[in-house]
């Protein structure tokens, strides 16, 4: 779960197992600790024909953030990003949903598709280490999102918290530190200062301080 976006996860992606029955305990077990959300979303048809539900999860922002630090703090980030990378079908399942809901969905649902392809495209670099293309990726997900969906909007805040921490993990601080700053205020407003999103955002910025030293 850690090596993949947190949000729109595929039960295949989420857990890969042969049997059914071991997909279905595990994931129970998952929402009975509230770890992960279930929900629907449809994969788009043309226009007029009926949509199919599809199910994908979202995993919990702090058990998220929790498990990227345990493996970077035990020296398996490397490993495990590896191993889902290499996991071809896993990411085929992703990107081909995306592309589908681009190529076949209204003009109006089509940028909304193109968003999250470049997000998650995005996020697949960042876990690569091509930290620039990850940058590009998340900055033009941005542009979008604030002119489509407002800058206010959770996406448009998860989006900028993405950008800020590719541009840390390019030793970019200030500006790291800047776009943190920036998502905090509404993420406060919008959410509120105990919200798990706002938790993270803060967190993140505290990282970004330390990385360069300075203080709160």
């Amino acid at each position: 779960m850690a090596c993949t976006a947190n949000n729109d996860i595929p039960r295949s992606v989420l857990l890969p197992s042969p049997s059914n029955i071991e997909q279905i305990e595990a994931i129970g077990m998952l929402k009975a600790y509230i770890f992960i959300t279930e929900r629907d979303t449809h994969r788009g048809g043309h226009q007029g024909q009926t949509q199919s539900p599809e199910k994908v999860f979202d995993v919990h922002p702090l058990v998220y953030l929790a498990r990227r630090g345990w493996l970077k703090a035990n020296n398996q980030w490397g490993y495990w990003a590896n191993k889902r990378l290499r996991c071809k079908s896993d990411m085929d399942c992703i990107f081909t949903s995306c592309f589908e809901r681009t190529v076949n969905l209204p003009e109006v649902h089509g940028a909304k598709a193109r968003m999250l392809l470049l997000d998650r495209i995005g996020c697949y670099e960042w876990i690569l280490e091509r930290y620039k293309t990850a940058e590009k990726m998340f900055q033009e997900t941005l542009a979008l999102r604030e002119k489509i969906l407002g800058k206010e909007h959770p996406e448009t805040l998860t989006t900028m918290n993405s950008l800020a921490l590719t541009l840390s993990d390019q030793e970019k601080y200030a500006e790291a530190e800047k776009m943190h700053r920036e998502t905090l205020a509404p993420g406060e407003k919008v959410s509120g200062k105990e919200r798990p999103e706002t938790l993270t955002t803060m967190n993140n910025l505290a990282l970004t301080l330390n990385r360069q030293g300075s203080e709160w």
